[in-house]
């Protein structure tokens, strides 16, 4: 049971895209269960920080989390659970844009929703959500727009986001131009935060004894999670290791290393290092059982 809890316990600890990744190796059914669950909770009603979701920001979760991994080999495990707010599709796209934009949406959106009831016209998915193609480009002019103002301010985080958001519009369009511009737009973004994200790995390794290692490594992870960069994830997963390790926290040092090894192409970079943890752990485990034992004999001779 208390084997059952910790397992429980280091679920809710991790992030949607490790737990996607553990639910696809994972073997042991039982295990697959509680994956399972603690994914669903974390793509309909928490964000990573274990922060309840309602109204527009759930809404908005969801629906990042669905067009993130649409297609993708983890999709099977993506079961988004439909709200009220998402009933009303229209007065969804109006919130969206009004709040991302600053703008008021003109006449002629209605126009084009009263015309579409009116005259059946060719319809696009996008969001889970049936648009026309105007109303479709319309949304595709907002989010470059705001990746581009996103871009001068150099919140790149916030640009890349707005450019993928793009660049499914642009796909799913079939425009082959918008796809090859909002394409080249990405890629800049992209090497800008790649950029970021090598300096603060190197960053990492230059503060091993420092606390403030755990708050930078959090940060870290999060950008490489965006890129899906998923080696560079093990590398800060070590580092994290290595931390741990120093401070003789034999237990959270194996667990971060065995999430690099698995995260890592070759995998017998880190076996000996987790070897070497677990030696410590069982050495660890073999001295307290002689304190107590010396404790109990003490006991018994007086």
């Amino acid at each position: 049971m208390r084997k059952e809890l910790s397992f429980k316990n280091y679920l809710m600890s991790r992030k949607l895209e490790e737990l996607l990744k553990l639910a696809i190796n994972e073997e042991d059914e039982e295990k697959l269960i509680y994956i399972k669950r603690v994914i669903h909770m974390r793509v309909n009603y928490l964000d990573d920080e274990n922060k309840k979701l309602s109204g527009l920001e759930q809404y908005l979760h969801k629906r990042k989390i669905k067009n993130r991994y649409k297609g993708s080999k983890y999709e099977k495990f993506i079961e988004v659970k439909r709200g009220r707010i998402e009933k009303y599709p229209i007065i969804i796209i109006l919130l969206i844009s009004c709040f991302f934009s600053g703008t008021y949406i003109s006449e002629n959106f209605f126009q084009w929703e009263r015309n579409r009831k009116v005259i059946p016209k060719k319809e696009y998915d996008y969001a889970g959500k049936k648009f026309t193609r105007k109303e479709l480009e319309s949304i595709l002019n907002i989010k470059t727009h705001l990746a581009q103002e996103y871009q001068k301010k150099e919140s790149f985080k916030n640009s890349y986001l707005r450019y993928l958001d793009a660049l499914k519009i642009a796909e799913e369009l079939e425009d082959k131009a918008d796809i090859e511009s909002v394409s080249l737009k990405l890629n800049s973004v992209r090497e800008k935060l790649l950029e970021k994200l090598n300096s603060d790995i190197e960053s990492l390794k230059n503060i091993l004894e420092e606390e403030e290692l755990i708050d930078r490594v959090y940060e870290t992870l999060k950008l490489s999670q965006l890129l899906q960069e998923f080696e560079k994830q093990g590398e800060i997963y070590s580092i994290r290791g290595e931390y741990f390790l120093n401070n003789r926290n034999f237990e959270k040092a194996r667990s971060d290393y065995m999430i690099a090894q698995k995260l890592s192409v070759d995998k017998n970079i880190y076996r000996e290092k987790i070897e070497e943890i677990e030696r410590n752990i069982a050495k660890n485990l073999q001295e307290e059982r002689e304190k107590i034992l010396r404790i109990q004999n003490r006991g018994r001779n007086e």
